[in-house]
């Protein structure tokens, strides 16, 4: 059987959600996320850590619902995936505007401008932005599956598995794939 680099599938070194930046095993299985896409593979990689316990829920939650049926090879002739910047931290993977001045870096009282102090008048937190994983770039145009619009990097990633096919039957609003060896689910793209 193919060896299969988890990696791939995790949040960047930039993301704040520390756990889910490299594999880690649950339950004699071996999962990778970035909270877009999620595999499963069978057994324990010694790479990988225990579970968080912050993500052992949510983890059993999206695998339950799965589809468990109308898998299907992925669609031949996926478009090459175009990157585009951001737009919730405007390409910088790691900024968004401060909720208490609304991105501005000052705000009224009684008619008087203060500093914000949350963002230390910066009209910005740094944080690792969960829209593009931290990058600073997302997919352009998103990929069609039965009624469901995709990232077209997470489609080329499955569509890399061994023996991958997809089902988007599930009535979670998640398409779930299985694969050589494994399983896993694919989020919908939002916007």
């Amino acid at each position: 059987m193919e060896i299969i680099n988890l990696q791939q599938f995790c949040a960047s070194q930039k993301d704040d959600r520390a756990y889910l930046q490299k594999p880690f095993h649950l339950d004699g299985k071996t999962y990778a996320t970035n909270g877009h896409i999620l595999v499963e593979v069978n057994g324990v990689e010694h790479a990988a850590a225990a579970a968080d316990e912050s993500v052992i829920d949510m983890l059993r939650s999206i695998l339950s619902h799965l589809p468990d049926k109308e898998y299907q090879p992925l669609p031949p002739g996926l478009p090459a995936v175009e990157r585009v910047e951001c737009k919730a931290c405007g390409g910088k993977g790691d900024r968004r505007a401060c909720p208490s001045c609304n991105g501005h870096g000052v705000f009224k009282h009684h008619g008087y401008d203060y500093a914000c102090t949350p963002c230390d008048g910066v009209g910005h937190i740094k944080s690792a932005c969960h829209y593009c994983n931290a990058i600073g770039s997302v997919d352009g145009a998103p990929v069609r599956i039965g009624r469901l619009l995709f990232n077209g990097r997470y489609v080329a990633m499955i569509a890399s598995l061994p023996n991958a096919k997809i089902s988007t039957a599930s009535t979670f609003d998640v398409a779930g794939f299985t694969f050589q060896g494994g399983r896993g689910a694919l989020m919908p793209r939002r916007y």
